[in-house]
């Protein structure tokens, strides 16, 4: 928290705001690195939910964000880095991790854009 500067602070206040208030949550829980699958729970539909919230309350265009590439679907496994590999094998799905930090860099430049691995 420390490391943003003072409008990433504010932003990044808002969105925990959002977090904490649709999924309950404590906002001593919610922190920069947070990622909202493994750490929240949030997948499919909630997720979905989520990010429309998200970019209604802080104006942010989410038109380049692709759930396949942040949801499980048919059952995959999600186990890190492990994951990745595996999927450059055709083994699993690589899900890619949303952090409150990515939330708020796209809001401070008001664009979700996805991130290259």
């Amino acid at each position: 928290y420390m490391h943003l500067n003072k409008q990433q602070q504010q932003i990044f206040r808002e969105i925990r705001n959002i977090i904490c208030e649709a999924l309950e949550k404590d906002p001593r829980s919610v922190w920069v690195d947070t990622r909202l699958q493994e750490d929240l729970g949030l997948e499919g539909d909630a997720l979905e939910e989520f990010m429309q919230t998200y970019a209604e309350a802080l104006r942010v265009d989410i038109s380049q964000f692709r759930m396949a590439d942040y949801a499980k679907e048919n059952n995959a496994i999600d186990l890190g880095y492990l994951s990745f590999l595996m999927s450059l094998f055709g083994n699993a799905k690589y899900v890619r991790p949303l952090t409150v930090k990515l939330l708020v860099q796209a809001a401070e430049r008001g664009k979700f854009s996805p991130v290259l691995y």
